[in-house]
């Protein structure tokens, strides 16, 4: 009996030990949009070549909330990709979207967006930005005329910030 009260007694003062140190850690979630648009365009010029490559930059820290705490972003979900097509004039030919390398779509000269909600690729392109914070929006196609095109991608995504 003396040994059940001893094996108590050190009990109590294991666990009240084990908490007293502990850290209090809050987590808040910020919802927000990162949009930005490509614009490709082309002027006829004999010496231009027929492929097309625009590039843009889409970063989290453009976001004035997650600039702020970026260093405590912990989880990121993303939960749309949406790319809107608009002001198309003349002909482009093998047009595809990529973020970070990852083919989001193909454009043809009908289309007015493209939406990505496949889990799956929403999924690589969180971990990539929680990787890097910056990925590369490009545009690749094909086209011997004069040409315009603009592109918005707007992304959704919900952070997960630990402080």
């Amino acid at each position: 009996m003396k040994s059940l009260k001893v094996l108590c007694a050190i009990a109590i003062i294991a666990s009240f030990f084990s908490c007293a140190y502990q850290e209090d850690t809050v987590a808040f979630f910020i919802e927000n949009d990162l949009s930005k648009d490509l614009l490709i365009e082309r002027i006829i010029d004999e010496d231009q070549s027929t492929s097309i490559l625009k590039i843009t930059e889409l970063d989290l820290t453009s976001i004035a909330s997650y600039d702020k705490y970026i260093k405590r972003l912990v989880d990121l979900d993303i939960t749309k990709v949406n790319c809107s097509f608009s002001n198309y004039e003349g002909v482009i030919t093998e047009g595809q979207l990529f973020l970070d390398g990852i083919l989001l779509g193909g454009f043809q000269n009908n289309m007015e967006n493209i939406i990505i909600e496949d889990p799956e690729i929403l999924s690589i392109i969180s971990e990539r930005f929680l990787e890097k914070t910056s990925l590369d929006f490009s545009f690749v196609g094909e086209s011997n005329s004069q040409h315009s095109l603009k592109i918005d991608i707007d992304i959704e995504m919900l952070g997960t910030f630990v402080h």
